[in-house]
């Protein structure tokens, strides 16, 4: 179990015990924190977040987080300082950017459709601007571009029930203005054929920001992948309270690794299915990214019906 308690500004107490509590004991850890936190929200291609609760008085707010993981040692390479990714290996991902700066990432689930968060591209007053938004398809390097295509956007369909913050039915669908020509750098990955339980390896990729500290603010220049567990929805609950619903899932890899600004949008993956979309992360003092506690993504399998009215409704349009 690891401890922090955090008054603001001071560091009054740290312990550290490894307590090992899964089926093979020398792969697993619990970790609990108690922070003062003052801003707590969700990464976006912003840098900013909002504060979202605080005790008055008493000037203190704490923060519990439990997270548990199996399978992974500290040494495991992450999107922050994170393992560059194989040419072809995510032919499904792309590069969300406006005027030429990628913003988030996406998905692609059909020849002319990207599954992507709404954040990522509905404002904080529900507005949607076309203008200098395009995805790039077929990208490693974001300084090459020999297996790249580029799109302009035609449409954005968003959930009905989107709310900004912190995110809820944060998922939305871009139509591209013309289709994607298929082949090993570009084409689909297939939707969840079930729902995604706890304690489940799933991968997440994505070029967002490489360190987890406000000085080193650069965007990754080759896709990054992590390693992730998933996390219980009581669990995930009991960090954040009634924020999570069934309708999200959380994951988490091993300590300080996790998703940063600019992986929003992306997809995590398991068995070649998407299964989530990178929503947000917790956010605090010093440290923006990769804290205790989980990720949390929306969950794919739980809007598979608004996904395929929205397809079924966009295919005929283009009719």
């Amino acid at each position: 179990i690891s401890i922090t308690i955090f008054f603001p500004g001071i560091l009054l107490f740290l312990v550290n015990i490894l307590i090992f509590a899964c089926e093979t004991p020398e792969k697993a850890y619990i970790n609990i924190n108690i922070i003062n936190i003052s801003s707590f929200g969700g990464a976006s291609s912003s840098e900013s977040s909002e504060p979202a609760m605080e005790f008055r008085g008493i000037q203190l707010i704490v923060f519990i987080a439990v997270s548990i993981s199996c399978g992974y040692s500290t040494d495991l390479l992450r999107i922050i300082n994170g393992k560059s990714a194989m040419l072809g290996r995510y032919p499904h991902q792309v590069s969300i950017q406006r005027m030429n700066w990628h913003t988030c990432g996406g998905s692609i689930i059909d020849e002319i459709h990207i599954l992507t968060a709404a954040h990522c591209v509905v404002s904080n007053n529900y507005n949607v601007d076309l203008k200098g938004l395009r995805v790039v398809t077929g990208v490693i390097d974001r300084a090459q571009s020999n297996f790249t295509n580029t799109f302009r956007v035609s449409m954005v369909y968003y959930h009905r029930y989107f709310r900004p913050q912190p995110p809820a039915n944060d998922i939305a669908i871009l139509k591209l203005s013309r289709q994607i020509p298929f082949n090993d750098y570009q084409r689909p990955i297939k939707l969840p054929t079930q729902n995604t339980q706890s304690r489940v390896e799933v991968t997440v990729t994505g070029w967002g920001r490489g360190y987890h500290d406000n000085r080193r603010r650069k965007q990754m220049r080759y896709l990054q992948k992590l390693n992730m567990i998933t996390v219980s929805l009581r669990v995930c609950q009991y960090i954040y309270g009634r924020v999570i619903t069934p309708r999200q899932l959380c994951a988490k890899g091993a300590p300080g690794s996790g998703m940063c600004i600019g992986d929003s949008g992306g997809p995590l993956t398991h068995n070649d299915e998407i299964v989530g979309i990178a929503s947000w992360v917790e956010i605090g003092d010093g440290l923006p990214c990769a804290k205790a506690s989980p990720d949390v993504f929306t969950r794919v399998y739980a809007y598979l019906p608004w996904i395929n009215d929205v397809l079924s409704l966009s295919h005929q349009k283009s009719r």
